[in-house]
This record gives structure tokens, sequence and C-alpha cells, in this order.
């Protein structure tokens, strides 16, 4: 005879790739053996943690996937917008306000390992005008300062305000009015009547 006799050697199963953000935890690769997929912390597996070594050189059921643990929608923000990708690990949401509103709180959270977000979400308040600076002969009406609110402006009988009588606290935390005064009332000259005259000068 030539050449070498042959001879029968174990049928093993080629080491599976561990998959991203995972690793296999390989002891054996001869038939009937197994292997176990394990997700690093912020993941969870999808699909059979184990797989067996069979006849033909396979192993059973599709390689097992880790996907990104979920923390869930936070939920929308009143008179703001969240930026941000999935809510997944390790995904970060900026939020920020509408004009005439400030942001209480962190701009951001971010989504942890255990599928929990790292903070609450912030909340947009309305801008605050503060009370309006007016000279003391003016009257304010209205106590409600923050963005949107009017005022309403007046002056004492016998004046007339110059300007105008409302003001709107407006995004930038300012007032609409412009400086409004206080002047006396003038009723103008009085009509003459018949046979008569007209006493005064004012």
């Amino acid at each position: 005879w030539n050449g070498t006799a042959p001879s029968c050697v174990p049928a093993e199963c080629e080491t599976p790739p561990s998959p991203e953000h995972g690793w296999v935890n390989v002891t054996d690769t001869s038939l009937g053996s197994t292997v176990t997929y394990t997700c690093e912390g912020g993941y969870e597996l999808e699909g059979e943690p184990v797989r067996q070594c069979v006849s033909g050189r396979l192993w059973t059921n599709d390689a097992a996937v880790c996907r990104p643990v979920s923390c869930g929608d936070p939920g929308a923000v009143a008179n703001g917008t969240a930026h941000g990708g999935a809510f997944v690990y390790p995904e970060v949401l900026h939020y920020e306000c509408s004009p005439g509103f400030v942001l209480k709180g962190s701009d951001t959270i971010t989504c942890r390992a255990d599928g929990k977000w790292n903070g609450q979400k912030p909340s947009c308040e309305p801008v605050s005008c503060g009370p309006p600076k007016v000279l003391s002969d003016v009257t304010v009406k209205g106590d409600t300062y923050s963005y949107n609110n009017e005022i309403e402006l007046s002056c004492q009988p016998g004046f007339l305000l110059q300007g105008k009588s409302l003001s709107v606290c407006q995004a930038d935390g300012s007032w609409s009015h412009r400086s409004p005064t206080c002047v006396p009332a003038h009723c103008g000259k009085p009509s003459p009547i018949p046979n008569g005259n007209v006493l005064g000068s004012e």
C-alpha cells in the first residue's frame, strides 16, 4: 500500500465569533459540546444563550446578539423639546425650552446600564419679567409678571397716560411698555355763551 492510512478524528465545530458588546464562553468545540453567550453591562441578550455542536459540524440555533438596554420614553416636556436618539443605553437626551421659557433642572439625562435614566427630566418655566418699573404716579393693574401676561397702566383721575396702557411680558424678560408718564388732562377752551363771559384762564 502506498500513502498513509486514513484515521478518524473527533468532529468539531468552528469556534463561533463573539457578538458585539458581548462574548462567547467556549470550553470545547467537539460534537455535543455547548457554548454560552453573555452580554456586557448595559446590553441584554436577544436569542438563545446556549448553542450545541451537532453532527454536520453545526451549532444549533442562530447566534445570539446583544441589544442595548431600553430606559423607555421619559415623556415630553411642556414648552420644550428633547434632542437625542433612541431611549437606550448609553444615549443622552438634551433638552431646550421654547422662547419665553427657562430650563429648571439639568439640560441632559443619560440612559444607564440598569435601564433607568440618571435623573429627572427638566421642566420649562415661564420667563419672569418681575414687577414693572414705572413712575410713582403711574398705577399698575395686574400681579402676574411671567411670559405673555399683561398688565394695565393708568393714571390718577385728572391725568392722562402718555404711552401704551397695556404692557406684555416678553420672551427676553422685559416689559413691552416704554416709560409711560401721566400728564394733566386739558379740557380745551369752553364755548362762549350768549350774553355772558367765561371766567378763568386754566
